[in-house]
């Protein structure tokens, strides 16, 4: 793709990642077009001229039809490209001939980010086929995998706080706003607390069972890809899609590890989640909720992962045990997961192609990850100044790596996911 002329940038990360873009951007020739959507957006926006859109999210349709549309945008960036507003205007730029740039947090972990034209997770374009993957992996330049950044909790946490009390201070300039998070902040930020407490307190981690169990990894409540990439309506039945598989065509006397992602706010619930399923399916000892132990700790004897469609799959893979996405995802290629149902999985996996699995890693580092993080200076200078020169020199998705309809698409229509505007 052609650099932008003009780059409209809507809500990004719960940080000031944008605006750093934004200040490398613009002295190169881009202009910057920024939408403020709450107050927490004109606080990282800070200094810069913006456009307000105070309205009710009725009227944001034509706000881009009549305010932002006579400025001729060529390009837009916003951070998750399924949350409400977001998701509007990714429709109206599809019909307008606007280019949709998209950042996330990172497909690898720990400290990448994700920058991709068109969409992520299913509707990404990014190549599913194990023979271009190779072939932009031969084109890609080496990459050095090991971690430079900090990727802590706090500093999330320090911005979510921050994101509440710019959006509650500023309330009366944006009235209609709502946040795009589940669940509501007041439970999520005292259970992230809980969360580090009851790890600070926890003397060793819970004790694993014998043998060879096989690993399920949850993701989050109100996680997006659980309420927009998955025909989920819940965790819980998330959950009890999983497990119920395993109740039924697992091996006898297998077992089964839940693993809760580590920043889980509802352990509480989760645990409910877990025992209403053991009690419906009549698992008994054969299903454990476990804390304390990471992916690729879990794996070392383990027959499986399965994920929905976590990035945790990714460490599985690393580790070498068969994997499963119930969903399509990025790592979801022929070769290095389970192709087959879920029902077939718990007998007939076979370990990944390690050959593969480092060619696909490489191939989305040089093409849709920028090395950095959001949680704190260095990390996200290091992002701001991947993503500006992969928008400036038009090398986002590229390489190859661009797929004109997303080749996942199909898969998780077939799941039930719509993917209505």
């Amino acid at each position: 793709m052609e650099p932008p002329n003009r780059l409209l940038m809507l809500q990004g990360p719960l940080s000031p990642l944008y605006a750093r873009i934004a200040d490398l951007l613009e002295p190169a020739g881009t202009e910057v077009i920024r939408v403020n959507l709450c107050g927490a957006d004109a606080a990282a926006w800070s200094r810069r001229p913006a456009i307000a859109f105070r309205g009710h999210p009725d009227a944001w349709p034509g706000f881009l039809r009549d305010t932002i549309a006579p400025l001729k945008p060529d390009a837009m960036l916003l951070h998750g490209d399924r949350r409400p507003l977001h998701k509007a205007a990714v429709a109206w730029a599809g019909r307008n001939g606007v280019d949709v740039l998209v950042t996330e947090l990172g497909y690898l972990r720990p400290d990448w980010m994700t920058l991709e034209r068109g969409g992520t997770s299913a509707l990404s374009h990014f190549p599913s086929d194990p023979a271009q993957i190779t072939a932009i992996a031969r084109r890609a330049p080496d990459v050095d995998f090991s971690p430079r950044y900090d990727t802590g909790l706090w500093p999330l946490i320090a911005g979510e706080l921050q994101f509440a009390a710019a959006n509650t201070l500023l309330w009366p300039f944006w009235p209609h706003y709502r946040s795009h998070k589940q669940p509501p902040l007041h439970r999520l930020y005292p259970g992230w607390v809980a969360a580090r407490l009851r790890g600070a307190l926890r003397r060793q981690p819970d004790p694993l069972p014998p043998g060879n169990p096989f690993v399920f990894g949850l993701q989050l409540e109100g996680d997006f890809q659980l309420r927009e990439h998955s025909p989920f309506a819940d965790l819980d039945a998330a959950v009890d899609h999983v497990v119920g598989s395993f109740a039924r065509h697992a091996p006898r006397g297998s077992a089964l590890i839940v693993k809760p992602h580590p920043h889980d706010f509802a352990w509480r619930k989760t645990r409910r989640i877990v025992e209403s399923a053991r009690r419906r399916h009549d698992l008994g000892k054969r299903l454990s909720l476990i804390e304390g132990h990471s992916i690729g700790a879990l794996c070392q004897s383990a027959s499986g992962f399965v994920s929905i469609n976590s990035s945790g799959g990714f460490e599985a893979l690393q580790a070498g045990v068969p994997v499963h996405a119930v969903m399509p995802t990025i790592y979801a290629v022929q070769g290095l997961t389970h192709q087959d149902t879920l029902d077939s999985f718990w007998t007939g996996a076979s370990p990944p192609d390690t050959g593969l699995l480092a060619d696909l890693c490489r191939a989305i580092a040089a093409t849709i990850q920028v090395r950095g993080t959001i949680y704190g200076p260095r990390g996200l200078h290091a992002a701001a100044d991947g993503m500006a020169q992969r928008i400036l020199d038009g090398s986002i998705n590229g390489l190859g790596a661009y797929v004109a309809t997303p080749p996942r698409l199909a898969g998780a229509r077939a799941m039930g996911v719509g993917y209505e505007r």
